[in-house]
């Protein structure tokens, strides 16, 4: 029995369909076309979505649908079930053998390999499939009701469509407004933003075609007026409206009733054989003909003849054996009018008849009103497969399920407790883990109450709470009943917290001989991962070593046992060496992949420490724009978690304002960062704010206080132990400031210290700022030829690493030897170099220095006579600052022969940027040639 459609079905959306299907036709020419309907409950989203897909001519074109629903939110990959449902087998088979063992999981189309589904793997395979099935022929992936879609789906999606931007792979989504503007997993699914496409309210005229087709009943001006002003245009409001209306026969007119109470009313007129086939539609995960006879014990024709009303009414209609409530208000209405025992009786039949293990524990879970052991323990096992399985809302649902169904004095509910709070500081909500850790540390079962302490000071450790942290593993440590791995992890922890690197390496040491050589456990291996990770940082920290070896030994024992939180893992610390042995492109690869390794996980704890040194990174190698993204959505989420990272963010975007010149900005995040950094008391903490406050005082002129800051920065560094210098990286303008202010003896006292942990430790990017220095020293102590003869040297030293702004520094500084040696010309062209650097990053203090240096020369040049008439009006358009295109219209060539004039015209005029254009066209009619 399919629903009855009367034509007209998208009456007063006849813009926005007609909108739709040219967003979504553009994949027939290999364009990636993305589509969002949003709208308010009853505003129509469904009814367009269908006549989207019914749109979608057949052997046109492979449809994929899924349409999730409240209940199976926390069921992970049940969207992915639904739009791969009619995928054959033979797709499948021409995945390699990892993603499709890993999706075939997925699907519960066999069981994961050791019991854990690789997210990653069966992202993999979802691209590697929607990229076959497009190369066939376009491809449309629907979803309804995507509020609902599952994470682990949600996931998959967003990881295939970033991918498949250049594949004829059309999405269209129907959702609620509860993400704004639209999914973050479509967001992330191409490089342009989908076409949204709001449902407002119909106006008049449409309703009263709606209302005619829907309720068969044509109504008056007056009527359709009052019904349009109370269903606020809202077509389902309507609808219920006009069948009251129809239903009181021109009758007196009560006030207006919203809808909540017409569906309400609508569904109590039903029967209660009715009444129960809908709330067990309601309640199931795969309402067919063949559950709901199931669990009502009657054959296909009585669900049939029970639903019929429901049919006749609209409200229900019954398809290829599925059984689809009409709009989620139906469903929602039934499940509220029925009595709660209705509602848990529902719910054990639907165990009884659910083949899925996490779906049947939930109805079992949901079917019991009073604790219950042996059900408790079935949503403890459920939960823990349900994790293995990728599931972390589900997961997170059934252990707490359990919990609340754990009777008093169950030996099973303070390890539930210590479950889920690492589920929690884990993967989902640090905040809420906090409590639930709590608790299962007040039971005081052993080893529960050791385990619930030691993640209670782990949680502290993320929030800068060191007391606490310290004084949970000193009372782990203390307890003489404490197994040898509960007290080697308690040093650990304790090590993380330490203030000094010193007795924090020590701690670490002790904590590593501590676990037993003989332990193989998973725990075991984990602990001796997490050992050599914080060895080695506390190494480089302290100026000690270079660590790679030990941590890729530690990368390699954490693939079989992953550290709980991504920050805490060995790979994100080699990531951070590589970063300070300016190996760029693989720290960023490792630091990316970790970043998406939290969001998969939801491991908010981890996400914004990575973002922000990923941040660092990108600030390091001149993407400063990427920085500021980076640090702000660092600041956004760890916003509530820890003020640690979010005073760390401030000096960051702050650090990012003062190279950009924006003074303002700079000063306000600042004073955040000072009032944060104070009431944290971490040196380390400390002397990343004096970095920034140094750097913000060079950059407005005033080297004094800028080397007070540095001061006070180098202190707090010392303080906090480490030695490495390219951890902070300010020891070259620290220095620099010195030599200028004249104190040269302290200048080379600290430029010694810097080199000898520099080359011990192989920092390239570190020992090219030395040279720089060296050659300033060489000049400020008069030593002019020498400092001269060391130019070359330098410049290609900073030009070897992947730190622009350095490589700015050392030309500036080469223009300033050079014009105190009278080399007037190589001076100019040094700092012609520094300015174009500068500008290109957008450092404008310092590309304002560079041309006041160059000022200092007493050159100005002139534009060449051997332009020709287009090249010089090209050049006179490009330095009034106008782009290629808009220069091409204005000389009646194309931009790319208008890139190609600028490139001679550059050339001729010995200039590398507009800027230096436009100064030499401005220089031209008083300028006089320059010796050469």
């Amino acid at each position: 029995m399919p629903p009855a459609q009367a034509p007209g079905v998208v009456v007063g959306r006849e813009a926005e369909f007609a909108a739709l299907l040219h967003t979504l036709s553009a994949p027939a020419v290999g364009t990636p076309a993305r589509a969002v309907i949003i709208g308010m409950p009853g505003m129509g989203k469904t009814t367009i979505f269908n006549e989207v897909l019914a749109a979608s001519i057949p052997g046109d074109r492979t449809v994929l649908v899924a349409r999730p629903t409240e209940h199976e939110r926390g069921l992970a990959f049940n969207g992915l079930g639904d739009l791969l449902a009619h995928v054959r087998d033979s797709d499948l088979e021409s995945l390699p053998t990892p993603q499709r063992r890993a999706l075939r999981a997925a699907l519960l189309l066999e069981d994961p390999e050791k019991g854990v589904i690789e997210q990653r793997a069966v992202a993999a395979a979802l691209r590697g499939l929607l990229e076959k099935l497009a190369t066939a022929r376009p491809l449309l992936v629907a979803v309804d009701d995507g509020q609902w879609l599952d994470s682990a789906t949600a996931d998959a999606l967003g990881y295939a469509l970033r991918r498949l931007a250049d594949q004829p792979v059309a999405v269209v989504v129907a959702t609620r407004p509860v993400e704004s503007p639209y999914p973050t997993w479509l967001q992330a699914g191409a490089g342009e933003p989908p076409a949204v496409t709001w449902l407002g309210p119909l106006s008049v005229a449409a309703l009263f075609h709606v209302l005619k087709t829907a309720v068969g009943a044509a109504f008056d001006r007056p009527t359709l007026r009052r019904i349009e002003r109370d269903s606020g245009g809202n077509p389902l409001h309507a609808i219920e409206l006009g069948r009251r209306e129809r239903e009181l026969s021109g009758g007196a007119q009560d006030a207006a009733v919203g809808l909540d109470a017409l569906i309400t009313s609508r569904m109590l007129a039903l029967p209660p054989e009715t009444r129960r086939s809908l709330l067990v539609a309601a309640l199931a995960h795969a309402a067919t003909l063949e559950t709901l006879g199931a669990v009502l014990r009657v054959g296909p024709r009585g669900v049939l003849a029970s639903l019929e009303p429901a049919v006749l009414a609209g409200t229900c209609h019954v398809e290829r054996g599925r059984v689809e409530i009409a709009h989620p208000l139906y469903a929602r209405a039934v499940e509220n009018i029925a009595t709660p025992d209705d509602v848990l009786a529902c719910h054990r039949a639907l165990a009884d008849v659910e083949t899925d293990p996490a779906r049947g524990a939930l109805h079992l879970g949901r079917s019991t009103a009073e604790p219950n052991g042996a059900v408790a323990s079935a949503l403890q096992e459920a939960a823990q497969q349900a994790r293995g399985r990728g599931a972390f809302s589900s997961a997170v649902e059934l252990m707490e399920l359990a919990i609340m169904l754990s009777p008093a004095g169950d030996r099973w509910l303070s390890s539930r407790g210590v479950a889920l709070g690492s589920w929690l500081l884990y993967d989902a909500n640090p905040l809420r883990a906090g409590a639930v850790l709590q608790a299962a540390r007040e039971t005081g079962q052993q080893p529960e109450a050791w385990q619930a302490s030691l993640l209670l000071a782990r949680l502290a450790g993320l929030s800068g709470e060191t007391s606490r942290l310290d004084a949970l593993c000193e009372e782990v440590w203390s307890c003489p009943d404490a197994p040898p791995l509960v007290r080697a992890e308690a040093v650990l922890v304790r090590a993380q917290g330490a203030h000094d690197l010193v007795l924090a390496l020590e701690h670490t040491m002790e904590g590593r001989e501590l676990i037993p050589a003989q332990d193989t456990s998973t725990a075991a291996q984990r602990l001796r991962a997490e050992g050599m990770k914080t060895e080695a940082e506390l190494r480089v920290m302290l100026g000690q070593q270079s660590p790679v070896e030990l941590l890729e030994r530690a990368v390699t024992l954490e693939a079989s046992a992953p550290a709980g939180l991504v920050a805490d893992r060995a790979e994100y610390v080699l990531g951070l060496q590589l970063l300070f042995a300016d190996r760029h492109d693989e720290s960023r690869a490792i630091l990316t992949r970790l970043v998406e390794l939290a969001r998969r996980y939801g491991d908010d704890a981890s996400e914004p420490i990575l973002l922000l040194n990923l941040g660092h990174l990108e600030m390091r190698a001149g993407n400063w724009a990427d920085a500021d993204r980076l640090a702000a959505e660092a600041l956004q989420i760890a916003e509530g978690l820890g003020q640690v990272v979010v005073a760390l963010a401030h000096c960051q975007l702050a650090m990012s304002a003062t190279m950009r010149g924006d003074t303002v900005a700079a000063g306000q995040l600042l004073e955040q960062a000072e009032v944060e950094t104070a009431a944290l008391g971490e040196p380390f903490l400390r002397a990343i704010f004096w970095r920034a406050t140094a750097m913000a005082r060079l950059a407005s002129g005033n080297v004094a206080e800028a080397d007070l800051a540095f001061t006070r920065a180098y202190a707090a560094r010392q303080e906090a132990g480490v030695k490495d210098p390219a951890i902070m990286l300010f020891d070259a303008e620290r220095i620099e400031a010195m030599i200028t202010l004249g104190d040269l003896a302290g200048a080379e006292m600290a430029l010694s210290e810097v080199e000898v942990s520099a080359r011990r430790l192989a920092r390239p990017v570190v020992l090219a700022g030395c040279a720089r220095l060296r050659a300033l020293m060489l000049a400020a102590a008069g030593e002019t030829a020498a400092a001269v003869e060391s130019v070359p040297d330098l410049v290609e030293a900073n030009r070897a690493h992947s730190v622009p702004f350095m490589l700015g520094q050392a030309l500036l500084a080469a223009g300033r030897i050079q014009r105190r040696a009278k080399m007037k010309g190589a001076a100019n062209s040094s700092l012609d170099e520094a300015i174009a650097v500068f500008e290109k990053i957008g450092a404008l203090p310092w590309a304002s220095l560079a041309r006041e240096e160059q000022r200092r020369i007493g050159l100005r040049r002139r534009a060449s006579p051997d332009l020709t008439d287009t090249e010089r009006r090209v050049a006179v358009l490009a330095a009034e600052g106008r782009t290629n295109r808009e220069i091409a219209d204005a000389v009646f060539a194309s931009p790319k022969t208008v890139e190609g004039i600028l490139s001679r015209v550059y050339r001729k005029l010995d200039v590398r940027s507009r800027v230096e254009l436009s100064r030499v066209l401005t220089d031209a009619p008083t300028a006089h040639a320059e010796p050469h």
